[in-house]
This record gives structure tokens, sequence and C-alpha cells, in this order.
């Protein structure tokens, strides 16, 4: 799905309080850096990119992980070449609809979202625990490097 600004708007006036970290406490808070999740475009269609690759659950659980923990999933993907705000992969979730949940009280930025994560066993694997927690994820679809450097 290519995205628009009017994505990103119909998103942001859905969810008042959401700017480019995440959920402020406020509108006023917010207000500040809802301009660069219009600006950098780029980096909400990474996510939605990302997104559509997952398996995506009907409803956040208890195994569901946060919007921070998954916007590294997203930067994983990219072998970290391209920086994913945690407001900007919020947005993206609110695009295509997948479920989420605000995390604890107003000024928590975080949210837990539905995105089904598929543990491998880590012993079978040589690789360091923090990259083995991203590459349980499924790649992005058909990435180029100029893409992700756009």
């Amino acid at each position: 799905m290519k995205i628009t600004i009017d994505n990103i708007l119909d998103a942001l006036h859905k969810e008042p309080t959401l700017g480019y970290g995440g959920f402020h406490a406020t509108e006023a808070d917010a207000r500040p850096t809802r301009g660069e999740l219009i600006t950098e475009i780029s980096e909400v269609q990474l996510c939605v990119d990302w997104l559509s690759a997952q398996d995506i659950g009907q409803k956040v659980t208890p195994r569901s992980h946060s919007s921070y923990g998954l916007k590294h999933a997203v930067e994983y993907a990219t072998g970290n070449k391209q920086y994913v705000s945690n407001g900007g992969f919020l947005v993206a979730c609110i695009i295509l609809g997948v479920p989420y949940k605000r995390l604890g009280g107003p000024k928590n930025p975080n949210a837990m979202v539905a995105v089904k994560h598929h543990r491998r066993n880590r012993k079978l694997h040589s690789r360091p625990m923090y990259d083995s927690c991203w590459a349980d994820y499924k790649p992005l679809p058909n990435l180029t490097n100029e893409q992700v450097i756009a």
C-alpha cells in the first residue's frame, strides 16, 4: 500500500496526542512534533511495508510487543540503515488498522501492538539475543538499498 499525506493526517486526527516520539500527555504537547510525521513520510511507508508482511492478531494480548520494541524490528529489517520513530510506527498501525492499546498513563509514549511474534529456538542459533529477537519477524518484502536510503 502506497501511503499519502492524507493517510497520515487521518491517523493524526484519530489520535490527537500522537507525535513523532509516540503518545504525549496532551494535544498541546504533541503538536510541535506532529509535522515531522508528515515530512518523514518515507519512514511511515517503511513501517507500513513491514507491518504488511507480518501476521497481525485480532486484538492486543498480554504477549503482544510494544510499539517501541517493534520499531526496532523495522530498523533491524533494513540492516539498521533507516531510523524509525515510535510515532511513525504507530501512524502506520493506525493506517493499516492494526490493533493497538496505549500503555500506562498519559506520560507513556508507547502502545502494545497486535503483531504476532514467531519465536525460534534460540539454542539452535548462534546469533546474539538482541539480533535474534528482531530476526524472528518476517523480512521486508522486496526491499532494495535505494528504498532504504531514500
